[in-house]
């Protein structure tokens, strides 16, 4: 990795230090980890750096995968989500069913403050306990696509 992601990759996790944050530190492959707490799915979140533009990533894979019957409206449902929400997306793969938020931040030459730390946590975690009980019923059949896009307006 290079010298400014790995700067960066520090600063991250001291910056989880001083928040007094739980978290799994892997050094070797200099990426975070940390459960959020959920109402009701669990969430793990990754926080990881792309050397080749030092942009910082949060990513959650979700804990399930959506039948190949409830692809299409799946597909539906994460491009009205993505058009919703103004931070942070949500990426689908239509061919193994699985779900990826993800959110980016460009921190250049590695300098990356708390709060835009604070803020990505803050609004990963809240995207994803919002969402991701309302995208499992939705694989499930539990509720419509048009309940869904109702409920996320």
């Amino acid at each position: 990795m290079s010298s400014t992601s790995h700067n960066t990759f520090v600063k991250i996790c001291a910056l989880l230090d001083s928040f007094d944050w739980h978290y799994e530190r892997n050094d070797e492959k200099e990426f975070v980890r940390y459960k959020m707490e959920s109402d009701d799915l669990p969430v793990e979140i990754f926080i990881t750096i792309n050397e080749n533009n030092n942009v910082l990533r949060l990513l959650s894979f979700f804990p399930f995968k959506v039948p190949e019957d409830k692809r299409v409206e799946m597909a539906l449902a994460i491009c009205h989500i993505n058009s919703t929400y103004i931070n942070g997306y949500f990426d689908f793969d239509v061919k193994t069913g699985e779900i990826t938020f993800r959110m980016n931040n460009f921190v250049g030459d590695g300098e990356l403050g708390a709060g835009a730390l604070r803020y990505m946590m803050r609004i990963a975690n809240s995207m994803i306990d919002d969402l991701n009980d309302k995208l499992f019923a939705l694989s499930k059949g539990y509720i419509t696509l048009d309940q869904f896009t109702e409920q996320v307006s």
